[in-house]
């Protein structure tokens, strides 16, 4: 018979994150997905409603926190800076209990040290149960133990009056790409707002000016002072030949117009 062995406890932490939907995980689901705020003239404050969807009671702890984005697009927890929103957030409770089953609403109050310069600042409100899923697996020879911790992220953004919103596209290119055509572009956001992007990716024929190809952009983030890589995706590949690809974008928070094009072979 073969001696089973067990290994060091591994620990394993699920984080999960967006800006703009909420999925429920494990025993957690927090409403709303994510929270916009007005700075000018007060100090806000909301709540939370926390669920226990489990068969267990839960002990829960809220914390505020900054994060960045990658050009890639994706969420990293970081240092707080001078746009961050963390250490303006307080809690009421920061632990609580859930029975199993139930809900209960977590107050929040931001705030504010100083007036605020006329600039977007953003954190996340970090909820964590404070216990744990263990789970066991292995073979005949190896077994190992699981502790599965899931947080969840809930974005918070607040605004001053007077943001100014400016970036720059470069670096546009397209490329045919097994079967599909992408078109991609580096997005800057040089101001002091978030950029929320909408609009089109465009493929024109470089001779006659015809659009051949046109991909909806339904929305971009772009952290302030950040970059962003975007590549957008046909269905379909075009023929090779001599393009122009075109992205026209649109801030929907000021209308801000943002348009550039570069002239591109495709073979």
């Amino acid at each position: 018979m073969k001696a089973v062995s067990s290994s060091p406890l591994i620990w394993m932490s699920l984080v999960l994150l967006w800006f703009f939907s909420l999925v429920a995980e494990a025993a957690i689901s927090i409403q709303p997905a994510y929270l916009r705020v007005d700075l000018t003239n007060n100090n806000p404050s909301g709540s939370f409603t926390v669920s226990n969807k489990s068969k267990e009671t839960q002990r829960f702890r809220a914390k505020a926190l900054h994060f960045k984005l990658s050009e890639s697009g994706s969420i990293s927890p970081t240092k707080p800076d001078e746009y961050s929103l963390a250490k303006w957030v307080k809690f009421n409770p920061k632990e609580f209990t859930l029975p199993p089953n139930s809900s209960r609403k977590i107050r929040f109050s931001i705030l504010k040290k100083h007036t605020g310069k006329p600039r977007e600042y953003w954190g996340a409100i970090e909820f964590t149960p404070l216990s744990d899923a263990r789970y066991t697996g292995g073979d005949d020879t190896k077994q190992m133990q699981f502790r599965v911790v899931t947080k969840i992220l809930v974005p918070i953004y607040g605004s001053m009056a007077g943001i100014h919103y400016a970036g720059t596209l470069s670096d546009i290119d397209s490329a045919l790409d097994k079967g599909k055509t992408r078109m991609s572009v580096m997005i800057k956001n040089e101001g002091d707002g978030i950029l929320r992007l909408q609009g089109n990716g465009r493929l024109l024929d470089k001779d006659t000016g015809e659009t051949v190809l046109s991909v909806p952009i339904s929305k971009v983030v772009v952290l302030p002072q950040q970059s962003r890589r975007l590549n957008v995706f046909s269905k379909g590949q075009i023929s090779a030949g001599n393009y122009q690809t075109v992205f026209d974008l649109q801030e929907t928070a000021s209308g801000t117009l943002f348009e550039s094009s570069s002239a591109v072979n495709l073979n």
